[in-house]
């Protein structure tokens, strides 16, 4: 090619650009690669979801593996007594993870009171062993939020309504945010919670993308934007939340 000039004489001209090599079907919109380099690719996202027991010859897995979870949780829901007695209530959110193995792990629960925490935590415990989820023919581990409610009934243990429905007890959802600035990119952090504590495992998606991304346990997701984004946050028994995205650098929603 023609050489570069600076000031009518002839110089070396220095030049760089990155060549970025990527592995087919490595990649993954809203997973997660741990220092371990195992992969966390969320329930809503996998391309082939955990196998309950009962459900392999289902038309829909992950319609059936949210009935049978249900009905687990059903099953197996028993009130603490001493909570009952103390008129303890509410809900208690819990994320676990789908191991690569099928096997149930790393539990973690945040709710009103520990007596309610330690029932939500022996309830999955109890959960069968699975058929791993999968990405790429991979297997992977799949992180897995679902709230449950303890609601009392009236003024003694006898009256106790023993639930384990998905329905929230506060039936709300806040969202705060702000714009963090990375280079050209724009990131948006949120907070979601029920204004008490942080929501994991709530889906947060792009109206009119095909990309989901979840929040970690306490209720923290940076997700990149752009002006006119509308975010969508979903959550499990309570009301879908939306965010458009302006010139705005904090938000706060709440929704009933």
């Amino acid at each position: 090619m023609t050489p570069g000039e600076h000031h009518g004489e002839k110089v070396r001209v220095a030049y760089s650009v990155p060549i970025t090599f990527k592995l087919e079907g490595k990649e993954v919109y809203g997973a997660r690669r741990n220092d371990d380099g195992s992969l966390d690719v969320p329930f809503a996202i996998i391309e082939k979801v955990p196998v309950f027991p009962g459900c392999e010859d289902a038309d829909n897995m992950r319609d059936c593996f949210n009935a049978m979870l249900q009905k687990h949780i059903s099953k197996n829901f028993r009130y603490p007594k001493e909570a009952q007695e103390k008129d303890i209530q509410g809900r208690v959110n819990i994320l676990f993870f789908i191991q690569e193995d099928g096997s149930i792990g790393n539990i973690k629960m945040r709710g009103p009171d520990k007596l309610l925490e330690d029932e939500a935590e022996r309830i999955i415990s109890l959960l069968p062993q699975m058929v791993p989820g999968e990405q790429g023919g991979v297997k992977v581990r799949v992180p897995f939020s679902i709230p449950i409610n303890f609601r009392l009934k009236g003024p003694d243990e006898n009256t106790a309504l023993q639930s384990a429905e998905s329905r929230s007890v506060s039936n709300l959802m806040s969202v705060m945010a702000y714009i963090k600035k990375v280079g050209a990119k724009e990131f948006l952090r949120c907070m979601v919670s029920d204004e008490t504590k942080g929501l994991p495992g709530v889906n947060v998606s792009i109206q009119g993308k095909n990309e989901t991304m979840v929040t970690d346990f306490d209720g923290i997701i940076e997700i990149e934007v752009q002006k006119g984004d509308v975010l969508i946050f979903q959550y499990k028994g309570l009301p879908t939340t939306m965010l458009t995205v302006t010139d705005q650098q904090k938000y706060q929603i709440t929704n009933k």
